[in-house]
């Protein structure tokens, strides 16, 4: 289940489900991830809206990061709980 903080209004709850389902595929950077939502829902969201998003859903157990390149890069992958969080579609 989708648990987010009173901080997150209904919009950013709906970016964090989409992010989940472009991520499902496999591992991706920041960088793409925000390339790919532009390209598949023709909406530029910034940066400042991505990272700290994936941040949260990482400190939640939804994504898995590891670190891609010396440069920091990092790559984000659906966890367990994020592919039954999808599977369940369950959002509070």
């Amino acid at each position: 289940m989708l648990v987010l903080e009173s901080k997150f209004d209904s919009r950013r709850a709906l970016l964090a489900v989409e992010l989940l389902y472009l991520i499902k595929s496999g591992y991706n950077t920041g960088y793409r991830i925000r390339k790919t939502y532009t390209e598949y829902f023709g909406i530029s969201v910034s940066f400042g809206t991505i990272y700290p998003l994936l941040h949260a859903l990482h400190k939640r157990g939804y994504l898995t990061r590891k670190r891609a390149n010396e440069q920091g890069q990092k790559l984000y992958a659906l966890s367990d709980e994020g592919q039954s969080m999808l599977d369940s579609n369950a959002i509070e």
